[in-house]
């Protein structure tokens, strides 16, 4: 069961790891100076994590903007926004507007209108998701009927926002590639990795633009050896096996390190199946350290 003090993002991001994270952060080391979420999606890891600093990264630049314009007038400013748009419970046509000004005159200004009005077409977007087409617009359909701001969301928003401004947490968007191995402070740094799962298929591919395929999987198991073998410690999570299919890659490379299995009983992921008894996905946390260790009083 989750716990009721665990913060959750304000929309519904996929793949997110709300629901795992009473199992995750348990397995992190239990002194955290730098955590380094190097895809950082809704942000519910950094959010929640224990760390003196966080550094949230993600590829997806609109996503980031977000996060990044979060303060007290950003509520104020959602609700003016649904207002003027007069967006609703049931408001397909007025969704399709505000969408098709977003895509017209905002997808290439990150700023805060960027910002203001991309939360607005989530709230309000099918399953409140968030995907954008190669040309950077943004693409989800309307959720008439199911998705709008509601108060409960406004609340969740407005925890999120208080929690942010108490976090010692900056956002940056960047690509795993970028990653400095050379900084100072690399001894002190926790490394979270939450990719794109290989043998998964969602709607939103999280590397924004990107089809994750099986280079980028190597290389990014590469640059967590490269960690490794300069003394840092990571946490990677991702999934075995889904549907009959096999990351074989993945598997030949954890024999290396700890692998977590995880209990997946949740609905909010990308790999979701509608055949419960399939059971099929084997969701893990992979760390290159000893967890008992790091939990032991």
């Amino acid at each position: 069961m989750v716990n009721i003090n665990y913060l959750k993002n304000p929309f519904n991001y996929i793949g997110g790891k709300y629901k795992l994270l009473p199992q995750i952060l348990p397995l992190f080391p239990k002194k955290i100076d730098k955590f380094v979420d190097l895809f950082g999606g809704g942000g519910e890891v950094s959010l929640n994590v224990n760390a003196k600093q966080v550094v949230y990264n993600d590829k997806c630049k609109p996503l980031v903007n977000i996060f990044r314009n979060l303060d007290s007038k950003f509520v104020y400013e959602v609700k003016e926004m649904i207002d003027t748009y007069k967006l609703n419970k049931f408001s397909k046509q007025e969704f399709l507007n505000l969408r098709s000004y977003y895509n017209t005159n905002l997808k290439d200004n990150l700023d805060r209108e960027n910002a203001v009005v991309l939360y607005c077409l989530i709230t309000h977007a099918f399953n409140y998701q968030i995907a954008f087409n190669k040309n950077k617009e943004f693409n989800m359909p309307s959720g008439a009927s199911r998705s709008y701001f509601s108060k409960s969301l406004e609340d969740k928003l407005v925890k999120y926002i208080e929690a942010i401004d108490k976090k010692n947490i900056s956002f940056y968007s960047s690509d795993f590639h970028n990653l400095n191995l050379d900084s100072p402070e690399f001894n002190d740094t926790f490394y979270y990795c939450d990719p794109p799962y290989l043998i998964t298929v969602g709607g939103y591919e999280r590397d924004y633009f990107c089809k994750w395929s099986e280079d980028y999987e190597r290389e990014l198991l590469n640059l967590l050896d490269i960690i490794n073998s300069k003394g840092g410690k990571f946490a990677l999570s991702n999934v075995l096996e889904h549907k009959g299919k096999s990351n074989d890659i993945l598997k030949e490379w954890s024999k290396k390190y700890n692998v977590h299995y995880l209990n997946m009983d949740y609905k909010n992921c990308n790999y979701q199946t509608k055949d419960k008894s399939a059971n099929s996905s084997v969701e893990v946390l992979i760390t290159n350290y000893e967890t008992y260790k790091e939990t032991d009083n």
